[in-house]
């Protein structure tokens, strides 16, 4: 049985406060997604979730974050199969951090409209992921550091649109643009890593796996060098290489080696290992629903 939505009685005179509201929302709208996989979702009105969700959250004092707007699209796709177009807004939190990704985006002229500002600040996100030469130290953090920053230009990212429903389009050739990383997964895998991997004598395999995962050579992903960092304080010290792998969009990939490594040693690890498929393959559904493509979950 499922909670009627219809009940839920939102007051257009009250203002929310704060970004940790659409945090809020975005983890709502982001169950919903998963719900569509039940076997019992056909009851479920999607199409007023989605309406709920975006007039509740346009309340509110602060911008529409990127990770809302993405995990709106993917309810729309399941709410509204037949609109004729989608779009999303480009950000430097939700770009894939890999050069092939980021080259790749460039090249996508019918489905993103970039002028010639826009190509500099994809260039600028490309080229620091490549070490400067003469540099005495690249890590994980400092990268992250570097892309974010050009947030400043906030203005510039806003003005540029995904148009999702570009002609001959595949379900995988939209995913490979519009996927976006999972940062409400971060917390969940952080802890579940470090209770699959105790200690110091086994923060030499989990640089090994991340490093595999990351496609640039990074200073503290020498296995010795990380374990070190990870030793001092294991819960912050994981903190930036989950999130690199996030905006890599690779946390699926990064469970999946670790689960393979560790088999049934950590409950934690096969719970949230369960979770997030259950989500990816949510996520893909959307994205099959409005394309009609016949693509295997999980291929």
């Amino acid at each position: 049985m499922f909670y009627p939505l219809k009940t839920i009685h939102v007051d257009k005179r009250s203002k929310t406060i704060g970004p940790d509201f659409q945090v809020s929302m975005t983890r709502l709208c982001a169950c919903f997604i998963m719900l569509s996989r039940e076997k019992n979702a056909g009851s479920f009105d999607f199409v007023y979730a989605a309406d709920l969700l975006k007039s509740v959250v346009t309340q509110d004092y602060f911008p529409l974050t990127s990770n809302f707007k993405r995990k709106l699209l993917f309810l729309n796709l399941i709410a509204h199969p037949d609109w004729p177009d989608y779009s999303l807004n480009l950000s430097p939190s939700t770009l894939r951090l890999t050069p092939a990704a980021l080259n790749q985006l460039i090249l996508e002229q019918d489905l993103v409209r970039l002028d010639a500002e826009l190509h500099g600040l994809i260039g600028k996100v490309a080229q620091n992921l490549v070490r400067k030469a003469g540099s005495k130290s690249w890590t994980a953090k400092g990268l992250l550091g570097a892309v974010d920053a050009l947030h400043k230009k906030e203005n510039n990212w806003r003005a540029v649109k995904l148009f999702v429903a570009g002609k001959a389009r595949t379900a995988e050739s939209v995913l490979a643009i519009v996927r976006g990383p999972d940062p409400e997964f971060r917390d969940p895998i952080r802890f579940a890593l470090l209770e699959a991997y105790p200690g110091p004598s086994a923060f030499p395999r989990l640089a090994k796996i991340i490093a595999s995962l990351i496609p640039y050579e990074l200073d503290d992903l020498e296995p010795s060098v990380f374990a070190d960092i990870i030793a001092a304080d294991p819960e912050r010290g994981l903190e930036s290489y989950i999130e690199l792998i996030d905006r890599n969009w690779s946390l699926g990939e990064l469970l999946n080696k670790a689960r393979n490594e560790c088999a049934d040693l950590s409950p934690k690890l096969a719970q949230v290992h369960a979770a997030y498929t259950r989500w990816d393959e949510a996520i893909r559904t959307s994205v099959l629903q409005r394309f009609h493509d016949l693509i295997r979950l999980g291929s």
